[in-house]
């Protein structure tokens, strides 16, 4: 099914799977009324303008009192895997109803991503509604996992984050607010980036903020940490991660004091030794992923 010719806002859209629809209706002098059903089994959703597919879809809804839209609570809808622009969410489970404001009301929203799980509470959008704030809550998902999946670089672990992400809906799509992602405080882990090299590139070598970071990136190669912490903002076309991990390297690193400077910098044949270091990585992301998407989302 090409959705293209139901909406042209949904163009390079397609939908395949077994629809089934279901319907009653009566007319008398006195009164009319029915009731319909509708259900997908097995869909796979399509999107080449938003890279998306969604494989295994099933969908159920009933409006049991036509012509009024409305439903009883707890339709259903679940989808087995959901590929966005490089994330994929795995056993998504939904809840929802119309109630008769002619409002979507999302009951419960629940999927496995990352090792762990994503979940939201009751959010309703009706007509007329400019802006909805929901808050995504985030429950033990593997951290370098996360890192690949964003495309940052490859890192390798098993320590678990934990978070929340606010958001607003609305006309200009999905908007990031202040947020943030947390490790269990005192629980070490082991976490080792394959290469954060080029953070280096904008930063004259040899200055104190290229010499800091130059140690940051060397004891993140392979990092034993007590806690981390992630906060992000939304700053224009930007997503601003403040990263800081507390702990100490696994290996000896090629640094010493430098009287000049007052701080650290790389010296061959250095071996110092790391009790404790807390580093703090400052980043931004485009989000140019995130605008094309919310062009779609708007339409």
């Amino acid at each position: 099914m090409v959705l293209e010719k139901l909406a042209p806002s949904l163009k390079g859209m397609t939908l395949e799977g077994e629809l089934a629809f279901r319907g009653t209706y009566r007319w008398s002098p006195a009164d009319h009324g029915g009731a319909c059903g509708i259900e997908l089994r097995n869909g796979t959703l399509r999107s080449e303008p938003l890279r998306l597919l969604a494989s295994g879809l099933n969908f159920k809804v009933d409006l049991p009192d036509l012509p009024l839209l409305e439903t009883d609570p707890m339709q259903k809808l679940s989808c087995k895997e959901l590929k966005v622009r490089g994330f994929v969410f795995n056993n998504i489970e939904a809840e929802f109803l119309l109630d008769n404001r002619r409002a979507f009301v999302l009951e419960s929203l629940g999927l496995d991503w990352c090792g762990g799980s994503v979940f939201t509470y009751s959010l309703a959008f009706a007509p007329g509604d400019r802006n909805i704030q929901a808050t995504i809550y985030f429950d033990g998902l593997n951290i370098s996992q996360i890192i690949a999946q964003s495309g940052l670089t490859a890192a390798e672990g098993d320590g678990t984050i934990f978070g929340r992400m606010p958001l607003t809906v609305g006309r200009d799509g999905i908007v990031l607010r202040p947020g943030f992602f947390y490790s269990v405080p005192g629980e070490t882990r082991n976490i080792r980036f394959a290469d954060l090299k080029n953070m280096l590139a904008a930063i004259s070598p040899g200055s104190p903020q290229y010499n800091k970071l130059d140690l940051a990136v060397e004891a993140l190669k392979d990092f034993n940490y007590d806690w981390i912490r992630v906060d992000f903002r939304n700053e224009g076309d930007k997503l601003v991660l403040v990263s800081r991990f507390n702990g100490r390297p696994a290996n000896l690193l090629p640094f010493t004091y430098d009287d000049k400077t007052g701080g650290l910098i790389r010296r061959e044949g250095a071996r110092a030794n790391f009790q404790g270091i807390m580093l703090e990585l400052n980043s931004s992301l485009p989000l140019n992923q995130l605008l094309k998407f919310n062009t779609q989302m708007q339409k």
